[in-house]
């Protein structure tokens, strides 16, 4: 799958659409980075939409208000995923790999469907990804220049003063110290519309030196309003024709990008809430998107339309979407039409009885991982307990007066067969969940819908460990604690047999 998309970067734009199910209210400013690449969280029978394979975009007829009319039940793009999952971290990595190893300039657009925090995002792209490829590749930063834009109603205001003024980093840390305060607090006194133009210049390990350039624009969906999102959609669906009548500073700005002066190859990341009460925001931005990607497709061909091929019945054409009148729709076919509708549920309900499989399975493993735990870490640590006890306890120089005194040094734990049944019955029982478990992964891994849980079921094995680690933690630190206790007990007995006199005046 990678090769076909590093095959299929080299002769197109690429249009991305991410799945959100964060609330505005949920989209602190200043998130750290790593909340933009938490685990996904899985869709929903009610989502609008819902990534079902690496490019396709399934739409919930009965969510959707624009698309319910229409006799299409999936869009296709280059990548559909859940926000910041592996997916899009590919296309991420892909992107960069191309400014530092390729040499080729290169721009990313996100559209948001409201204000969030883009410094993470830049955190991510302009340190942690430079930082990986400098040092993989032995490659040395001279230094970044920045210019930085604000797009405001469409007329191009300078944050950084009254003609465009251009910062100059020597490295890395520099710059992420000027995106978490200067450009942070430019950032938060406007709309969310900004635009940056970076050139890195480098030197490769055989002392070659480069200059690419990086642009990363965001605009926000929520604040353009109808007409300004009718143009846009019709400005890029034909972005491969000269433009006509009015244009806007935004579309001036992408075409600028896609000039043959610039020779960039851009990323379109289109960030589409799928929570309750976006839905029509949600619809506008498909809508974007998916003119996006029939424009880049056209300049791609030449033409206006593309058919797909393969199994699944892909729409292509945003025109498509605007041109099925009610007379063409009353012509369809009834049982086309139908079919589609039972081949959407059928993919909403394998999809959702997947994920309840795999979250029921998944909640039994941890279940039983911690009663095991549980059980193990208890047993031992009192045995650890009760040897110290026993040894401070013994002393080879003392006389034992019978053999019932011996056996009181030890603990009735070592005796009991009770506790050592009750550790094998847990461990059965964990090894039989996860047993359970990885069946569930081999059925899943040989079904149709592999594709779109392999990111999910890799995020539960992540969990499985994490949880797995918390919960020797905690026994560590019951056990620390516990020894703490009997080692204090001791030393205070060992402290009152020495100072006899103390204990008598108390």
């Amino acid at each position: 799958m990678v090769d076909g998309l590093e095959q299929s970067m080299n002769v197109k734009h690429r249009v991305i659409v991410q799945l959100n199910k964060t609330t505005p209210e949920d989209n602190g400013r200043y998130a750290p980075i790593t909340s933009i690449f938490q685990a996904p969280l899985r869709p929903e029978k009610n989502d609008p939409y819902i990534a079902v394979d690496y490019n396709v975009l399934l739409i919930n007829k009965n969510q959707s208000n624009y698309f319910s009319g229409l006799n299409k039940q999936q869009l296709q793009f280059d990548c559909v995923c859940n926000g910041f999952e592996a997916r899009a971290r590919q296309e991420l990595s892909n992107m960069m790999d191309q400014v530092f190893l390729k040499h080729q300039n290169c721009c990313m657009i996100r559209c948001t469907a409201f204000r969030d925090n883009s410094v993470a995002v830049l955190n991510h792209l302009l340190v942690v990804e430079v930082n990986k490829r400098l040092q993989a590749n032995h490659m040395t930063l001279h230094n970044i220049k920045v210019e930085l834009y604000e797009l405001r109603k469409f007329d191009v205001v300078n944050l950084l003063g009254n003609s465009v003024k251009e910062k100059r980093f020597q490295g890395t840390m520099d710059l992420q110290k000027w995106l978490n305060n200067d450009y942070a607090h430019l950032v938060s006194s406007v709309q969310g519309h900004a635009c940056l133009d970076i050139v890195f210049s480098y030197a490769d390990r055989r002392h070659r030196v480069f200059s690419v350039k990086f642009a990363y624009m965001q605009f926000v969906a929520s604040k353009l309003d109808t007409e300004a999102r009718a143009v846009l959609r019709n400005r890029l669906e034909n972005i491969h024709k000269k433009p006509r009548g009015n244009n806007t500073v935004l579309m001036d700005t992408i075409r600028d990008y896609l000039s043959p002066r610039n020779n960039m190859k851009l990323w379109m990341f289109f960030d589409i809430p799928v929570y309750k009460n976006s839905i029509s925001l949600s619809d506008e931005m498909v809508k974007i998107a998916s003119a996006a990607y029939t424009g880049f497709e056209n300049m791609l061909s030449g033409s206006k339309s593309q058919e797909s091929t393969g199994d699944l019945e892909i729409l292509l054409p945003y025109d498509d979407l605007v041109a099925e009148d009610p007379l063409y729709l009353k012509s369809l076919q009834t049982k086309k039409f139908t079919t589609a509708i039972a081949s959407s549920m059928t993919e909403y309900n394998n999809l959702s009885t997947w994920y309840t499989k795999i979250d029921e399975s998944f909640q039994h493993v941890v279940a039983t991982m911690q009663a095991y735990y549980d059980c193990k870490y208890n047993i031992r640590i009192k045995r650890l307990c009760s040897d110290l006890h026993r040894m401070m306890a013994y002393n080879e120089f003392e006389t034992v007066a019978d053999d019932k005194d011996l056996s009181s040094l030890y603990s009735e734990e070592d005796q009991s067969e009770e506790s050592i049944h009750l550790l094998k019955s847990c461990l059965l029982e964990y090894r039989n969940a996860v047993a359970t478990f990885r069946s569930l992964i081999d059925e899943i891994s040989q079904s149709k819908r592999y594709e779109s849980l392999k990111v999910y079921l890799r995020t539960k094995n992540f969990d499985l460990l994490r949880h797995s680690m918390d919960f020797k933690m905690k026994k560590l630190l019951e056990c620390q604690k516990g020894l703490a206790r009997t080692i204090n007990d001791e030393m205070d007995l060992i402290k009152s047999l020495k100072n006899p006199n103390t204990v008598d005046k108390n």
